[in-house]
């Protein structure tokens, strides 16, 4: 299947004007802010779970709930920016945002967690695919595959500046439970004032929002694009599968398997693969997305399998090694699978489908994460690794051969 042949069946794409990227730059600092203010805490779980005494499943479902915040947006919001336009969904999903770090500004218990990671998880989902579908709006040249690499590396950086800026935090005691949430409430205003007064280079929709005639989320494919839909949605979920279990568990990672005993440099686990997923996007973004859906899987099943080694060999080096290489997996198979809806999607349902993809990867998010929780919980750390590996690892082979057929 050619890769831009069921865009074709679409309308042409809106006009546009100047101003361009100025709009892309703000929006694309939407997605890091709103990504941001979800992994922010990411460091912070293995505090909150030795002062509130909770177990792993606990942690990892608080983790998870954030997921069931971003499919109720996702489901009730995605298809309001077709209709309304873009910003007038972005700039409250900010402010959403920015409640949900207040929240864990003062949060005094794990009830107070749970309402915190549902805020974000709102802001985040009704935010991502009306961002995503405004970057490929206000790209100034038109370049679907640009905007997909643009939204694929906001999630990315904001996933490491979030757990970096907390690691900091921890090393010099600078008000650790509170100075992260605050500064991101702070990005999340001053980006939603930001994105209210730039000026959009295409014109927006005029209709008027009327609660009789809304309608939640159709999650509608269009057949041309159907096969290529699934197998990016699959994709999706591989890799944001492997993210999650470093975001939520990698800092027990450095703990459990690495012996490392400072919170600070236990968080760095989560910054160090957000920063290599990060990198290996911006390598991967320009290639065609049959080798990135390819290779990606791959290199994060050969990731995962160093891991478990370096925890059984209790070698660091190792353990390293092979979160860079799934981390870099990571990013190829997330840039991938975005730059395939991108590209396919046409311009009067960008945002429907684009939201589409986000809902079917964090719905097989939640659940994998969750699983892992249990896991640690009945069998322990090193024996729910490996079997999530053999897990990812046939699924991800599976993707590898099903790319190189139909992209």
């Amino acid at each position: 299947m050619k890769q831009n042949t069921p865009a074709a069946a679409g309308p042409e794409a809106p006009t546009k004007l100047p101003g361009g990227s100025s709009a892309t730059a703000v929006v694309a600092l939407a997605i890091v802010i709103a990504t941001l203010s979800s992994n922010v805490v990411s460091p912070l779980y293995s505090l909150y779970q030795q002062r509130w005494g909770f177990s792993s499943s606990a942690l990892t479902g608080i983790f998870a709930v954030y997921a069931v915040g971003v499919l109720a947006a996702m489901l009730l919001v995605g298809p309001l920016s077709d209709r309304i336009g873009r910003r007038r969904v972005m700039v409250p999903s900010l402010v959403v945002v920015a409640l949900g770090a207040l929240a864990f500004c003062f949060a005094r218990d794990l009830r107070w967690l749970v309402a915190a990671r549902v805020l974000a998880g709102i802001g985040t989902g009704a935010l991502v695919g009306a961002a995503s579908a405004a970057l490929v709006d206000v790209e100034p040249n038109g370049n679907r595959q640009r905007a997909a690499t643009l939204a694929t590396l906001g999630f990315t950086q904001g996933a490491a500046i979030g757990p970096a800026l907390t690691a900091v935090s921890l090393n010099y005691n600078l008000w650790p439970l509170q100075l992260p949430f605050l500064l991101v409430a702070a990005l999340a205003g001053g980006t939603a004032l930001a994105l209210y007064r730039v000026r959009w280079p295409v014109a927006e929709p005029q209709a008027v929002f009327r609660l009789r005639e809304w309608r939640p989320q159709r999650v509608s494919i269009p057949s041309p694009m159907l096969g290529s839909f699934l197998l990016a949605a699959g994709a999706l979920a591989l890799s944001w599968s492997v993210g999650s279990l470093f975001a939520a568990l990698g800092p027990t990672f450095a703990t459990r398997l690495l012996g490392v005993r400072n919170p600070a440099l236990a968080g760095l686990v989560v910054v160090g693969f957000q920063f290599c997923g990060g990198t290996a996007q911006l390598f991967s973004g320009p290639q065609p997305p049959r080798r990135t859906l390819s290779l990606g899987p791959l290199a994060m099943t050969a990731g995962l399998a160093a891991c478990l080694a370096g925890a059984a060999l209790s070698s660091s080096v190792l353990f390293v090694l092979g979160t860079i290489a799934a981390a870099a997996g990571f990013g190829a198979t997330f840039v991938g699978s975005a730059a395939v809806v991108s590209q396919a999607a046409p311009p009067d349902r960008r945002g429907e489908i684009v939201s589409a993809l986000y809902i079917t990867g964090y719905a097989t998010m939640a659940l994998p994460i969750l699983a892992v929780g249990r896991g640690v919980d009945a069998l322990g750390l090193q024996p729910t690794l490996l079997l999530f590996t053999a897990i990812i690892g046939s699924a991800s082979v599976l993707v590898a051969l099903l790319s190189l057929r139909r992209v």
